[in-house]
């Protein structure tokens, strides 16, 4: 007889599946672009100035431990008392989970490792949001800038930047609520007792002690953390953007015309494009074809391809130096714990 395989391994298989078929057809349009303007793409490509680009490279490495700076001044406000350089090893190791297929990875593994080396279960949890929103928001903010400085973009890239940076600051605002919390800690109640009493065969009721009702991890509304953590964003984003710059200038001089702060938020504007397709790992092709997009409106498309091409192995080799470094430094200095 022909074994049939179970439920719970074909529902893995297929969702795998699908998340490798969604990263392709992102990856299509902009492997097609690059296909058509191969030739001139690798005659532009052999003609970067390397000195400028690693100028572009060095103020990246420069910027990058301020990424972890955002998650270190958030769990201080959480009363977390934990090294910075502790935090931000956790933080790039974190990272590395966001390059498999579904980008999300290096969220729950953030967590993980922060409830590993003793944070606060709850906290963990808030430092997150918290800390992704400042990211997110800093990021906003300088797209923003850029648009009201003369950056050339679409009326709809325009409404979609204004209308992300809003639902983000919500969210952000309301995950400060205690009755935010709540809801989600029922819901989860709710769908875990629906869970076991459908693998029983009928519903549970969602809370059938009574038992933790209304536990929240914020007792009382504050955005105390968020002065500090947003104003670090704005410089992490606003280096990154004067190392992109140089980057960008090294493969296509033209580029001169924009200023420094246009040029920041034109990167700034497809990072935030890419962090939103979170089943896209690291962004990848969505950052890309947003940065070639927005960059067309100034250099020919085989340079703007160019540029998002040398950005991307900018950045992932930037992000990979870092990654590595915390890897060591954790191997030697953090001492992991059982997880509350």
């Amino acid at each position: 007889m022909k074994k049939v395989e179970p439920p719970a391994k074909n529902w893995r298989a297929i969702t795998a599946f699908l998340r490798v078929a969604f990263v392709l057809a992102l990856l299509a349009p902009l492997g097609y672009a690059i296909y058509q303007q191969w030739t001139e793409v690798r005659q532009v490509l052999a003609q970067v100035n390397w000195l400028q680009a690693s100028l572009g490279w060095a103020i990246l490495m420069l910027a990058q431990p301020l990424m972890g700076a955002i998650s270190w001044i958030v769990l201080r406000f959480l009363k977390q008392d934990f090294a910075y350089w502790r935090i931000t090893a956790v933080y790039f190791i974190s990272q590395a989970a966001k390059y498999l297929p579904g980008g999300i990875w290096a969220f729950p593994g953030r967590v993980a490792a922060y409830q590993a080396i003793g944070v606060e279960k709850s906290a963990s949890v808030i430092s997150l949001v918290q800390e992704v929103g400042a990211l997110f928001l800093g990021a906003a903010a300088l797209g923003i800038a850029g648009v009201f400085s003369g950056l050339r973009i679409e009326p709809w890239v325009r409404a979609a930047v204004f209308a992300g940076a809003l639902v983000c600051l919500a969210t952000v605002l309301l995950s400060q609520h205690p009755l935010a919390w709540k809801a989600l800690a029922q819901a989860r109640r709710t769908f875990e007792a629906l869970k076991l009493g459908f693998k029983k065969g009928k519903p549970q009721p969602a809370n059938p002690t009574g038992a933790d009702q209304g536990a929240s991890p914020i007792e009382t509304f504050s955005i105390a953390w968020a002065p500090a953590s947003l104003l670090t964003s704005l410089i992490f984003w606003l280096l990154v953007g004067v190392g992109f710059y140089y980057l960008a200038i090294s493969v296509a001089p033209q580029l001169r015309q924009l200023t420094w702060l246009q040029a920041a938020s034109i990167f700034a504007l497809a990072w935030c494009a890419g962090f939103v397709v979170v089943l896209a790992p690291a962004g990848l092709g969505v950052r890309e074809a947003a940065l070639s997009g927005l960059l067309a409106a100034y250099i020919p498309l085989s340079e703007a391809l160019s540029v998002a091409l040398l950005a991307r192995l900018w950045w992932t080799l930037g992000e990979a130096l870092f990654i590595l470094i915390a890897l060591a430094w954790a191997s030697i200095n953090v001492r992991w714990v059982d997880s509350p």
